[in-house]
């Protein structure tokens, strides 16, 4: 019995420290990640290396696959972390170039939205069986309050919380065997921290709290993050517990 996870964003940050997490604590796992650049390397892992944000390149990825032909062993669990993400250019709005709001929805909101809905369609009930499916969104506090220079990325995380809320509805009414998570994972200490605290006052007028985070080792590190998605994907039903903890 093997997991299979599809993991976006494994180049750095939490979706590379949770590509890692699983390879070295599962040993009948395969992963398939998804990034730009490759940086992991393992027998248990393949990449596929394209830019999330053209959603030419995800639609019709799970059936590019070929997963009967390359799985050898039965698959009881399979997994979707929606990990890849941009700030987009910090900025207000009237102010940014119309392709980075362009960019950011895609990256943050479509690209998701698709990869579900293929998940989903991949390992339905008539051709998986009862298989166990485990969603897990890395989302955002700023998915709840505007934060001036963030719009799109608000909007963005905003929307694909509502979208999965909907999605979990549908899966309960359909009676499958299905979990989705969307987890605030918090501050990071991720390439993203350091986009902000390269922002200006003009553009983003809390600037001075997230410099003054990283000064202060007040930042999560995405090895601890990894650490917490992964207990909710092992035990779903402790998710309240666990993403306290994250808090």
């Amino acid at each position: 019995m093997q997991t299979l996870y599809f993991i976006t964003g494994t180049s750095s940050g939490i979706g590379n420290a949770l590509t890692h997490h699983v390879l070295e604590t599962e040993t009948s796992v395969l992963v398939e990640g998804i990034s730009r650049t490759q940086t992991i390397h393992h027998g248990n892992y393949t990449h596929h290396n394209f830019d999330l944000s053209d959603i030419e390149n995800v639609v019709g990825f799970f059936g590019k696959l070929n997963l009967e032909k390359r799985i050898k062993s039965k698959i009881d669990k399979v997994v979707l972390i929606n990990n890849a993400g941009t700030l987009g250019e910090i900025g207000y709005v009237g102010k940014i170039p119309s392709k980075s709001i362009i960019q950011t929805m895609n990256l943050n909101t479509i690209t998701p939205f698709v990869l579900m809905n293929e998940f989903l369609h991949t390992f339905d009930k008539e051709t998986f069986g009862d298989i166990e499916k485990v969603i897990i969104n890395i989302s955002s506090g700023a998915s709840k309050r505007p934060i001036d220079g963030w719009a799109s990325y608000c909007a963005s995380k905003a929307g694909l919380n509502l979208f999965s809320e909907v999605v979990e509805e549908e899966e309960k009414i359909l009676n499958q065997n299905t979990k989705i998570f969307n987890v605030s994972v918090g501050v990071v200490d991720t390439n993203m921290q350091g986009e902000i605290r390269n922002s200006t006052q003009e553009n983003f007028s809390s600037i001075e709290h997230f410099k003054k985070l990283k000064e202060n080792n007040e930042l999560a590190s995405p090895q601890f993050i990894a650490e917490k998605i992964y207990s909710i994907i092992q035990s779903p039903q402790n998710y309240d517990d666990i993403w306290q903890k994250l808090q």
